[in-house]
């Protein structure tokens, strides 16, 4: 095992995508849990902080592939992983429909950190749930 620090950016960036097994739980993150990483976040800017531990993220990458995304199933960090996607999507939505707040690079956002730019289908997204929860988190 291969463990390294890291930040989101890093981890989601480049042509690849994260899977949730089957047999891992569904998104089940109440308000309490979002709200304290979403405080975490606030203070760490308030405060300068560069960065914010939110926990391990246990990734095994799939047999790597030539060309196209190359896949990594999620082992441990779905429910974080999961809620800092849907702050990108938030972001994400802010930025679009606030063209005037230029600290926001919706189109980045969009084609580097939630979606494989180039790849069409289900290799379009960086994140894909289990199929209880893939449509909720597509839409």
């Amino acid at each position: 095992m291969d463990a390294r620090k890291g930040n989101i950016y890093e981890i989601l960036n480049g042509n690849k995508q994260f899977l949730i097994p089957v047999y891992q739980r569904y998104y089940s993150w109440k308000v309490e849990q979002c709200q304290r990483l979403w405080n975490d976040i606030v203070n760490m800017q308030k405060t300068s902080k560069a960065g914010h531990f939110v926990g391990s993220i246990v990734n095994i990458a799939e047999q790597a592939m030539p060309t196209g995304v190359q896949k990594y199933m999620i082992i441990d960090g779905q429910q974080r992983m999961t809620t800092l996607t849907l702050l990108l999507i938030a972001l994400r939505d802010y930025g679009i429909n606030h063209p005037e707040d230029t600290s926001i690079n919706a189109r980045r956002i969009d084609n580097v950190l939630l979606k494989n730019e180039y790849e069409s289908a289900d290799e379009r997204y960086k994140m894909l749930l289990t199929e209880t929860d893939k449509d909720i988190l597509i839409a």
